[in-house]
């Protein structure tokens, strides 16, 4: 026994009824503060005051028989006074040989630092799970396999599912399907590299929405109870972030592709005069480079006849008087030329009213201008062209019924030279023609009716007897089909019908006069076609009418004479001298 007391690593005493030490080794002793002498003899409250009250309490019971093990007694002793000590004991009552009570058998172990420690880890625990459960954000441990070990409660309030159902890979079934390979892979990369956890990706919530996660998790060092490593890690719900972000982004670009793409110049101007940035299209209307133009003025490049009203336009928004304003305006090129454009200004202010800078946006108008200039010069040539043209010349617009029979139509534009040759004078411009030329044929409303309602050419010569005139005219459609105009060159034509039938009439008295007289007789052009045989020709040869015009007058003669008579024939015509000769002619007979 006296070995056992001595070697035990724990303490070890011996109480009488009284609880007096009866025995007790060095350990014991030694975890009292006390030698082993000024135990023996002493009762539990002389030694250690600061834990008779505990020891008593339970001691008597032992002494009625009871066993108690694993008793923690804490308290002041004389081994440490003012510090609370802890120790575990056993507590066993002592039998005599006739089985009386006669005292207690204790062993003691003290174990203050573990307690201690213990505490502390409780404490410590405690705290953790306090501020896991208050954070805002979604708090999880987990394993180097991805398997959680602890969620807090905002996890599971976010998700809708149990802390026990996320716990593992649970968690793993609420990732976005189109996110999971790139969070799993960005999982492995950390584990491998010891570096933080960081990845966003899309988590569903309680909702059922998809709500984008900033993921992080950091190594610890820790492990748990199978070896394995230990992260502790955040969830923080940033989904409107997310969005605003991409809505930022997304307007960027937005505002990136329509600076870069647009047909127009933009730029965007300081309020004391630099480009501060510039489009592909502003240079290319400028003829300028983008080194050229950044960091410089307007001013300098604009045509000094424009700059003032540029400044009075710019200073009024600068006090605020003036959102925005438009004008056409002039830049100078390089080489010195103008460069005509169409501006529109407008600005980006900040709260307080003030321009941040100005945002230009120039429209190329050189090829407007150009084309006015042409126009200009076309409408001179053409105005030129119709005031000194000796042909008249007009538009009209063709009036239908609607039956669609042109019943009318409005002269819309006259030439100087319509005067004369219709006898009308210009007043008659805008006016109805049945106005101006009461009675005039149908014929002529039917003709330029059928050009405006088919869009076809037409060239023909007729009378008007209201006007007492013949006119030749070529009459084409213009403008929009709808709109019924029609455009008119024509001639006044009278005197050479006038001729013509004069001539005409002489014609037929000479025919009467040649097929009266009872010889043949004929006419030749100067290259020896015969054009004209009277009614004895015919008579006496009985040919046909025109069988014998050109050169078939010269089978009529006798083969014998035709060789003759033709030699005969080109003689005269080469020396234009009579032609005279007899040959036999073939009768009808």
């Amino acid at each position: 026994i006296e070995a056992i007391y001595a070697s035990a690593p724990v303490g070890l005493t011996v109480l009488d009824r009284d609880l007096r030490y009866v025995r007790i080794n060095e350990r014991l002793a030694e975890i009292n503060g006390m030698p082993v002498e000024q135990h023996l003899g002493k009762t539990v409250r002389q030694v250690v005051p600061g834990l008779a009250d505990q020891l008593e309490t339970g001691l008597r019971k032992v002494l009625d028989g009871e066993e108690m093990y694993g008793m923690e007694v804490s308290g002041e002793t004389p081994a440490q006074p003012g510090v609370i000590r802890t120790r575990r004991e056993n507590w066993l009552p002592v039998r005599s040989a006739n089985g009386d009570i006669t005292g207690v058998a204790i062993s003691a172990e003290e174990f203050t630092s573990q307690k201690a420690a213990e505490r502390a880890l409780l404490q410590s625990e405690a705290q953790f799970r306090t501020l896991a459960e208050a954070l805002p954000g979604m708090l999880f441990i987990t394993t180097s396999e991805g398997g959680n070990s602890y969620v807090n409660e905002t996890f599971a309030s976010f998700s809708g599912l149990t802390k026990e159902e996320l716990l593992g890979t649970g968690w793993a079934q609420l990732l976005h399907p189109d996110d999971l390979q790139r969070a799993w892979e960005a999982w492995q990369g950390a584990v491998a590299t010891g570096e933080p956890y960081e990845v966003e990706y899309r988590m569903r919530s309680r909702s059922g929405e998809y709500r984008w996660i900033a993921a992080r998790a950091l190594k610890i060092p820790k492990i748990d109870e199978e070896g394995r490593e230990l992260w502790v890690g955040t969830c923080l719900d940033i989904h409107d972030r997310k969005l605003a972000e991409q809505e930022i982004t997304g307007a960027e670009a937005r505002y990136r592709a329509v600076f870069e793409q647009a047909g127009v110049g933009v730029a965007r101007v300081s309020p004391d005069g630099p480009f501060l940035e510039i489009n592909d299209r502003f240079c290319e209307i400028l003829r300028r480079s983008r080194e050229d133009l950044l960091g410089n003025g307007w001013k300098e490049i604009t045509h000094p006849d424009d700059v003032q009203r540029d400044i009075d336009q710019v200073e009024a928004m600068l006090r605020g008087e003036s959102e925005g304003f438009s004008l056409e305006k002039r830049y100078i090129a390089p080489d010195g030329s103008d460069i005509w454009v169409n501006l529109t200004v407008g600005a980006e202010r900040d709260e307080n009213g003030k321009v941040l800078f100005f945002i230009p946006v120039v429209e190329d108008l050189n090829a407007r201008k150009e084309a006015e200039a042409a126009l200009r010069a076309s409408e001179e040539r053409y105005r030129a062209l119709f005031n000194s043209m000796e042909q008249g010349f007009c538009t009209i617009q063709v009036t239908f019924d609607a039956d669609q029979k042109p019943v009318d139509y409005r002269f819309t534009e006259l030439n100087p030279a319509f005067t004369r040759h219709t006898g009308l004078s210009q007043d008659v411009l805008n006016r109805s023609v049945k106005q101006a030329v009461p009675g005039l044929e149908q014929a002529w409303f039917e003709r330029y009716g059928q050009v405006a309602a088919t869009g076809e050419h037409e060239r023909f010569v007729d009378h008007a007897e209201p006007l007492g005139r013949w006119f030749e005219v070529y009459a084409f459609p213009i403008g929009a089909r709808e709109e019924h105009n029609v455009a008119i060159l024509f001639s006044d034509v009278t005197d050479r019908i006038e001729q013509e039938e004069v001539l005409r009439r002489s014609e037929q008295e000479m025919r009467l006069r040649l097929n009266a007289i009872p010889q043949m007789v004929w006419s030749t052009l100067p290259d020896g076609y015969h054009d004209f045989y009277n009614d004895r020709w015919y008579e006496f040869t009985g040919t046909p009418p025109g069988s014998t015009d050109g050169e078939g007058w010269n089978g009529m003669f006798h083969p014998e004479d035709q060789g003759r008579a033709w030699e005969r024939w080109r003689k005269s015509l080469a020396a234009g001298e009579p032609y005279e000769i007899e040959y036999r002619l073939r009768h009808h007979d």
